[in-house]
């Protein structure tokens, strides 16, 4: 068994050379609003998370993003506050030193990720507390010492499997039946244009945007041992 079975998402072949080549390449052909989220959940239920002693699944964009937020000092919240200048080896070397329950590729400092994002998204919180209230969970807001952005991290693959199949899935499930998502999130960027067909609109919708921010609160209320690169 390998250490970490990492998946990298790509939409386009002309992404390709922003892979890295000691993780999985994995064509994401059938976009869903969901986005990366929904192939996490693909590959769990495929049982590929067995893998390793630990899996993750990041975007092609991971090394130029954890570069970018680096430079992000006016958003000190969202901002990489990594010293370390990432490579795969130096991750996984990391990894293998410490063994924690989950692993970042970043390094935040401590917030209320959810609250937060009501500065960027509107009725964000609202949207969250509602999902999370429908799935079991009692969400407030929050101080989270351990922060994760980007879905940028690797967890041992119970920890895993067990966010995925506990709340993800079952939130995304909620998220299908609630079309207010589908609404403007206020990300300052356009769809892609064949993303732009398929859902009708050029806004990104909620749903990425919240998926993200479930695993911050899953490692919370867990009290899961957490390392940032």
């Amino acid at each position: 068994m390998s250490l970490a079975t990492i998946y990298q998402i790509y939409f386009d072949d002309s992404q390709l050379p922003m892979l890295e080549k000691e993780y999985i390449p994995y064509k994401n052909e059938n976009c869903t609003v969901f986005f990366e989220n929904a192939v996490m959940a693909e590959l769990v239920d495929k049982k590929i998370v067995e893998a390793g002693e630990y899996f993750g699944v990041v975007s092609y964009k991971l090394r130029g993003k954890i570069g970018l937020l680096k430079k992000w000092k006016s958003l000190p919240n969202i901002a990489n506050h990594s010293v370390s200048e990432f490579t795969p080896e130096l991750f996984e070397s990391e990894l293998q030193k410490h063994k924690p329950d989950v692993m970042s590729f970043q390094r935040h400092i401590g917030h209320d990720t959810v609250s937060f994002a009501d500065k960027f998204h509107p009725n964000f919180s609202k949207y969250f507390s509602e999902i999370t209230q429908r799935i079991g969970y009692n969400w407030q807001p929050t101080y989270f010492k351990n922060v994760f952005y980007c879905n940028y991290f690797v967890a041992k693959s119970f920890w895993y499997e067990k966010f995925i199949d506990e709340m993800l899935v079952p939130a995304m499930n909620v998220m299908k039946n609630m079309p207010e998502l589908h609404g403007n999130s206020g990300y300052p960027h356009k769809l892609p244009e064949h993303l732009q067909k398929k859902f009708g609109y050029e806004h990104y919708p909620y749903h990425p945007f919240l998926c993200e921010r479930m695993f911050s609160y899953f490692a919370h209320i867990h009290n899961l041992n957490c390392l940032h690169f």
